[in-house]
């Protein structure tokens, strides 16, 4: 049996509009683990395999070379601290500006 049109219209006037906010914060602050993830499997050969690049394969490959030039290994782990720092950064930003709450609290 299909959902009558006013429930549908009642769904998207008051449920969808309180639940986008929660939803993109939440998107905001998952962004940031998932690339930790990422790159925390990649570095142990679990996570995405040689042809694709990855930031954990590019730590793990040049970790046998850190004694020669350690470049290699710092601008991969610099670009994965800046890259969670910034995304980081972003999600809370974005909880300030749709939280009122968080709002009223900084005032």
């Amino acid at each position: 049996m299909p959902p009558d049109r006013p429930t549908q219209q009642s769904l998207r006037k008051h449920i969808l509009p309180f639940a986008i906010a929660p939803l993109i914060v939440q998107f905001a602050i998952a962004a940031p683990l998932a690339v930790i993830a990422e790159a925390s499997l990649s570095f142990l050969g679990l996570g995405t395999q040689p042809p694709s690049p990855s930031l954990g394969l590019i730590i793990s490959d040049a970790q046998q070379y850190f004694y020669q030039s350690s470049s290699g290994i710092v601008f991969p782990v610099v670009t994965v601290a800046l890259l969670v720092l910034c995304l980081t950064l972003i999600a809370d930003g974005l909880q300030d500006m749709i939280d009122p709450r968080r709002q009223a609290a900084m005032a």
